[in-house]
């Protein structure tokens, strides 16, 4: 949320589309990110972007997009609706008006960010807390991200961003 509200000014609005809105990681997602668009008086809506196929996501996000021609960004709270929600803005033509960016990292985010279709998508492995934790401790701390929460924010200025 505070990435995508540093983006944008006070009056403005996100859809924050997510596969199962009733899950735990829904609902705390949709909440860190409703806290910090409130701060700066950005509006912002749990949507329902299904969780079936990328298609339907894909539809869905679209749909909402054009019956809220007030939104100006997306934030992706899973990896379907992030990775589909700038394929839903170029389906539109809304690219330079809705922006997008997320949580969860896929091959298709990945290359949406390499090609400035998606801002940046935010990731978290359990799997990686613990082993690049271990590591540290005898490599010394890893640069761009902090070990306590092991969050990657992955853009277009992250190292090692695939050259495929």
């Amino acid at each position: 949320g505070l990435k995508m509200a540093a983006l944008l000014k006070e009056g403005d609005h996100v859809a924050c589309p997510v596969e199962i809105p009733g899950a735990v990681y829904a609902q705390k997602r949709y909440t860190g990110v409703k806290k910090a668009l409130d701060k700066v008086g950005i509006t912002s809506e749990l949507v329902d972007s299904a969780y079936e196929t990328m298609s339907v996501t894909l539809t869905r996000i679209a749909a909402y997009l054009e019956g809220h021609p007030e939104t100006d960004a997306v934030i992706g709270l899973g990896s379907m609706p992030n990775e589909m929600a700038s394929k839903a803005i170029a389906e539109l033509g809304l690219e330079g008006k809705v922006i997008s960016g997320g949580f969860d990292i896929s091959e298709g985010i990945y290359h949406d960010i390499k090609a400035g279709k998606t801002l940046y998508g935010i990731d978290q492995q359990p799997y990686s807390q613990g082993f690049l934790t271990v590591v540290s401790s005898f490599t010394g701390p890893p640069q761009r991200y902090s070990i306590p929460s092991m969050v990657f924010c992955i853009n277009s200025f992250t190292r090692g961003l695939p050259s495929k």
